[in-house]
């Protein structure tokens, strides 16, 4: 039985093990990583049946050495794969879900991008999924800009 969007929502698991149940078609795009103000900021869009799904950044303090190997040796690869295997003992955590409109989003990358994607100038409201990754005192702040092509993959 496929889930629904909202069992999608709620669950801390793994995105990238969840879309290769929903497609064989997963593409990862990389539209920025790299280091602001000591911060490293990987931002991605992710394509399921080449229909674009999620649009996500992940920040870590430079000094953050488990998650800034992740972050920096992932290219075009899912980072969901480190982050959830069972013997990394890193943890989500504190993840929150709200509704916003894309005129709310702060960050000039992933705004231009939803854009681009043609969301931008809709009223139709984006989740958007916010969690924290914890490996002893280290820690990644991770958040997903869910687009409604989700949705009609997940009916």
């Amino acid at each position: 039985m496929q889930e629904t969007f909202q069992e999608f929502l709620n669950d801390y698991g793994s995105t990238t093990y969840r879309f290769k149940k929903i497609s064989k078609n997963y593409e990862i795009k990389v539209l920025f990583s790299g280091i602001e103000n000591k911060i490293f900021q990987r931002i991605v869009s992710i394509f399921l049946n080449n229909a674009p799904v999620i649009v996500a950044i992940s920040e870590t303090d430079t000094n953050n050495s488990v998650f800034m190997k992740i972050l920096k040796d992932a290219a075009n690869n899912s980072i969901g794969e480190k982050l959830f295997n069972p013997d990394s003992g890193i943890k989500r955590v504190n993840m929150q879900i709200k509704a916003i409109l894309p005129q709310q989003i702060s960050n000039a990358i992933i705004y231009e991008n939803i854009i681009k994607l043609g969301y931008g100038f809709q009223q139709k409201e984006l989740y958007i999924r916010e969690s924290q990754f914890i490996f002893n005192n280290e820690q990644m702040h991770l958040t997903e800009y869910v687009l409604p092509s989700l949705v009609n993959l997940l009916k």
